[in-house]
C-alpha cells in the first residue's frame, strides 16, 4: 500500500463547496431514511464552519473541530470531531470522531491514520483519555479498519426522528389503540351505511288497469 502525505487543517468557509463530493459518497453508506438527515448535517455543517464556532477550546471541551485532508487542491478526506466529559464508559473527558471520511478514490493509502493522528493531537492537547467513533453500521471495512487499530464495540447509536417517536410513543399509551381500533370501526360502518344511502334504488313497477 503506497502512502499518500496529505494536508490537514480546518475547512475554512470559502472550502466547503469542494466538500460536497464527499458528502455525496457518504450518503450512499446510509439507508435512505438516514442519507436524507445526512443531507441535514450538511447544511448544519455549512453553517459550523460559516459562522467560525469556537473550536474544542482546550479550557472547556466545549463545541466542534471540522478538518479537511487535502491531496494538493483536492480534498480527499474529512474529520468531525466533539467533546463528551460524561458517558458511563468514559472515564473522564472523551473525543467523539462523529465523522471521519476518505474518498473512494483515495483509500488505501493511510489518510484514514493521518487523520486518527490528528484525533490523537486534539486529544492531547484537551487532555482526553478516550476516544470513541461512529461508524455506519453496514460498512464492514471501516469496522474492520477500526477493529485493527484496536477499537472495541461498546454500545450502539440508534436514531429516530422526533415525529415518528412521537407517533410510536402514542400508539403504545394504554388504550389508545383500543381507542383507534374502535374509531376504525365506527368510520367503517358509517362508510358503508353512507354507500348503501347512495345507492340507486330499483324503480318500483306500476300497476295499470287493462282499459281494455
Amino acid at each position: 500500500m503506497s502512502r499518500t502525505l496529505v494536508s490537514i487543517r480546518p475547512v475554512r468557509p470559502e472550502e466547503l463547496p469542494a466538500l460536497d463530493p464527499l458528502w455525496a459518497e457518504l450518503e450512499q453508506m446510509y439507508e435512505p431514511g438516514v442519507a436524507r438527515g445526512a443531507a441535514t448535517a450538511l447544511d448544519r455543517l455549512h453553517s459550523l464552519v460559516a459562522a467560525a464556532d469556537p473550536l474544542l477550546e482546550p479550557a472547556t471541551g466545549v463545541g466542534t473541530r471540522v478538518l479537511g485532508a487535502w491531496d494538493g487542491i483536492e480534498p480527499v478526506g474529512i474529520l468531525v470531531v466533539t467533546a463528551s466529559d460524561f458517558a458511563p464508559w468514559y472515564d473522564g473527558l472523551a473525543i467523539i470522531v462523529n465523522l471521519l471520511m476518505v474518498r473512494s478514490t483515495a483509500q488505501q493509502h493511510g489518510i484514514g491514520r493521518q487523520l486518527l493522528q490528528e484525533v490523537l493531537t486534539i486529544a492531547d492537547e484537551l487532555g482526553a483519555r478516550d476516544i470513541a467513533v461512529d461508524v455506519p453500521p453496514n460498512n464492514r471495512d471501516a469496522h474492520r479498519f477500526y477493529a485493527k487499530l484496536g477499537f472495541a464495540p461498546v454500545t450502539t447509536r440508534r436514531a429516530a426522528g422526533v415525529s415518528a417517536l412521537r407517533r410510536k410513543l402514542a400508539g403504545e399509551q394504554p388504550g389508545r389503540l383500543s381507542e383507534l381500533r374502535t374509531r376504525t370501526s365506527v368510520r367503517r360502518r358509517l362508510l358503508k351505511a353512507k354507500a348503501r344511502t347512495a345507492a340507486p334504488q330499483a324503480p318500483v313497477p306500476v300497476m295499470t288497469r287493462d282499459a281494455t
